[in-house]
Parts: C-alpha cells; sequence; structure tokens
C-alpha cells in the first residue's frame, strides 16, 4: 500500500501506517488532502473565496500602476517622462528593500531584483507598444 509506505517514510511504525492509511482512505476528502499534501507537497487550499487577499493585490497593482502616470498631470511632457522614470525607480527601490527585509534578504541585492525587473517589463511594455502597432500598419 503505497499511502502506507509514505507514512512510514515520514517515522511511523509500519503497522500504525497499515491502519491510518486504511482509515484515511474510509474519509475520501480527507484521504486526497493528506496524499496531495504527502505525495506532491502541496497545500490544499479552503474552497472559499479569498477576497481580502485578492483586493490586497488589486489594489496595490492599482497603487502601484498610478506612479509612473502621476509626474504627467502635474508637468510638460518632456519633463515628465524623466520625472516618471525617476519616480518608478525609487519607489521599486522601497519595494526591493521591504521585500529584502520582510524575506531576511541581502537589502541590495532585493533592491537590484525588483528594479531589474521592474526595468525589463517597462522597456518590453515600451518596444511593444512602438514597434507592435508598427506591425499592422499605424
Amino acid at each position: 500500500m503505497r499511502e502506507a509506505r509514505i507514512l512510514e517514510s515520514e517515522g511511523v511504525k509500519a503497522e500504525d501506517a497499515r491502519v491510518i492509511a486504511k482509515r484515511l482512505q474510509a474519509n475520501p476528502d480527507a484521504f486526497t488532502q493528506t496524499m496531495v499534501q504527502k505525495e506532491l507537497g502541496l497545500e490544499v487550499e479552503p474552497r472559499t473565496a479569498r477576497l481580502r487577499e485578492s483586493l490586497t493585490m488589486g489594489l496595490s497593482y492599482g497603487a502601484a500602476s498610478i506612479v509612473p502616470l502621476f509626474s504627467y498631470f502635474f508637468l510638460p511632457l518632456h519633463k515628465a517622462f524623466v520625472a516618471s522614470i525617476a519616480m518608478t525607480i525609487l519607489v521599486l527601490g522601497v519595494i526591493g528593500v521591504i521585500r529584502g527585509s520582510m524575506a531576511k534578504m541581502n537589502l541590495f541585492i532585493s533592491t537590484l531584483e525588483v528594479v531589474g525587473v521592474g526595468a525589463v517589463s517597462g522597456l518590453g511594455g515600451y518596444f511593444l507598444g512602438m514597434f507592435v502597432p508598427r506591425l499592422f500598419g499605424y
């Protein structure tokens, strides 16, 4: 019985592992959850909606997307572009420091990673916005 062997590999005595495996098989939901956790190493998520987490992510993305646009509300175009890049790098740097301190990482490395990913993402969006329309004759 594969289930019993998995339990044995975690230190459960052979006889106890067989009893536990049989009892789990009698309860399909508990069996499925346990086997997903033990065999695949995945956590089974509850079937409820994660409203708080989704609102946090949505509001975070919304707030972050305003940063590059903010300077365009108050400055002429040529100055707003430079200010937009500077503000974005500054905010990404702050996010990198927060990430690094929360994850107990080297703050410099964490900041470089976040700013680097942001730069690659921004450049990708810029070039797509510049060149893809030309492919379609715009």
